[in-house]
């Protein structure tokens, strides 16, 4: 049984990592809606975005990333929180979406176009799917469905601290 649990936590271990890896390259993606100028926190920064329905986002070349009332996966919103906030970790990217969402400020689903979690404002569906109670049984039903599933931001909510 031990041997089980340490195989378990190596293959954990190694896909954190690989996460990891995947998000040191996330592209720093811009807001520029000044109602943003005055968040003090990724929390209220985030609030504030599904606040507004999501505003449109811009890559460093000022293109249109974006455009406004759309999900974001996972990786987009933490180039979009990266970049407003340097420090962020993925972990705590997660924990935050996990709070707004208990709030009932951020719901998500998961998204057949982008094969992978979208999180959007609360009423773009008219209801709000309890992402966090029941993340553990999705994750096993979408557990390929691309960079960012379930199984991989639970993970990060669980993951140890250094």
């Amino acid at each position: 049984m031990e041997r089980i649990q340490v195989t378990k936590r190596k293959e954990m271990a190694r896909s954190l990592k690989m996460l990891h890896d995947s998000l040191n390259d996330t592209p720093k993606i811009f807001v520029k809606d000044e109602r943003f100028s005055d968040c003090k926190t990724a929390n209220e920064f985030l609030s504030e975005f599904f606040r507004t329905r999501t505003p449109y986002t811009y890559d460093e070349k000022d293109r249109v990333q974006c455009g406004p009332n759309t999900g974001r996966s996972f990786g987009d919103l933490f180039g979009i929180v990266k970049t407003v906030f340097p420090e962020t970790t993925p972990k705590q990217l997660a924990e935050e979406l996990k709070d707004l969402s208990i709030k009932n400020e951020v719901s998500s689903l998961t998204c057949g176009t982008i094969r992978g979690v979208a999180f959007h404002d609360k009423h773009k569906y008219g209801y709000n799917i309890a992402i966090w109670t029941c993340a553990l049984q999705r994750s096993e039903m979408y557990a390929n469905t691309g960079a960012f599933s379930w199984q991989e931001i639970v993970m990060l909510i669980n993951e140890q601290e250094e």
